[in-house]
């Protein structure tokens, strides 16, 4: 077996174990937190109906760094893992202490840069990355606090959406593999590996998150899959596997409605940081969409706008740009008509 091929098949497995950690361990993981008081109540801003235990999370970690361990093991990619397993202890340890009682918007955000900061001294700033493919930039200093930004930023991302059955573990399969991908057609063993565990764990959290939810996987989950989308962009930009515009194209279904209902808050004079249920998504459901309809809306736009639109960037590097503001386009005309037809739940 040749070199390339071990990598193929050990990073496939670690997919496949992750996934099946976290589908063997939920019913436990669910009686432990229900032990430890972690449930989430209906009320007005939430979209569930019945309690469920939140904090599953912690099993989506325990996967990903049990796969994390098998491929150090395995193959010759050992110091980069090493570094992932830092990040994702202590981003699931922030979680857990959100899951267990929520911090105040300063704790959370100087947590939060910490952590970015750390993944920036731990692998090493960008010294220059392409915008597309065929233009790249050089602004190291720039870099530095554009990738805290972004790095935090797409952590929170991903706990802003994870408010429906399926939502937030949907986009992190559908961007693990879409990495994968990118990392596959480049020869990037870290970055193939760090994808499939995280593609493998979401679609093992599915089997209990699908609608109708039996586990929610509270911020531990949600900010570890969004740390882990940063780091696998990161990682991407840092080798030039992937450019900034494929990045931005294979978040974009989560990068618009999060950034398009941030502005509007503030542009309306509502406190951005405020707990909400204005998202799209959220819009959609008080409109009287069933989560599975939701669900498969934004599969939908993954499978049919952005996966499409990925393909022709990396296909065809003159267009790229061009498909990225298309994308856009479509999203955010999307989100304005959702937020100008549904029906308005309560906002803070």
């Amino acid at each position: 077996m040749t070199e390339t091929a071990s990598v193929w098949v050990t990073a496939w497995i670690g997919f496949f174990l992750a996934a099946l950690v976290v589908a063997l361990g939920g019913i436990p993981t669910g009686q432990w937190l229900k032990q430890k008081g972690l449930i989430d109540f209906p009320e007005d801003r939430r979209l569930h109906r019945i309690e469920t235990p939140r904090g599953g999370g912690v099993l989506m970690a325990l996967a990903m760094l049990i796969g994390l361990v098998w491929i150090a093991i395995i193959s010759s990619v050992s110091q980069p893992l090493i570094v992932v397993m830092v990040i994702i202890g202590l981003v699931t340890a922030l979680g857990w202490l959100e899951d267990l009682k929520p911090r105040s918007i300063v704790l959370r955000l100087i947590a939060q840069f910490a952590i970015a900061s750390l993944v920036i001294v731990l692998m090493g700033p960008l010294e220059s990355i392409h915008l597309w493919r065929s233009q790249m930039l050089n602004l190291p200093v720039f870099f530095v606090a554009t990738a805290l930004i972004g790095l935090v930023w797409v952590m929170n991302l991903h706990n802003f959406m994870d408010g429906s059955d399926g939502m937030a573990a949907s986009q992190g399969l559908f961007c693990g593999l879409a990495y994968a991908t990118l990392f596959a057609l480049n020869s990037e063993p870290f970055g193939l590996a760090l994808a499939l565990l995280l593609s493998g764990s979401c679609l093992g959290f599915l089997f209990w998150n699908w609608p109708p939810a039996r586990l929610f996987m509270g911020d531990s989950g949600s900010l570890l899959i969004g740390v882990v989308v940063g780091l696998l962009a990161y990682h991407g930009l840092q080798t030039q596997s992937a450019s900034l515009t494929m990045c931005l194209i294979i978040s974009s279904v989560f990068v618009v409605d999060t950034t398009a209902t941030l502005v509007s808050r503030v542009v309306s004079g509502q406190r951005w940081y405020n707990a909400h249920a204005t998202h799209a998504f959220q819009q959609l459901v008080a409109g009287g969409l069933s989560h599975g309809q939701v669900l498969v809306v934004y599969w939908a736009l993954n499978l049919g706008v952005v996966a499409p639109a990925l393909f022709v960037a990396m296909r065809d590097s003159a267009r790229e740009p061009v498909v990225g503001l298309v994308v856009f386009a479509l999203l955010i005309v999307g989100w304005w008509n959702v937020q100008h037809r549904a029906i308005r739940p309560k906002a803070s």
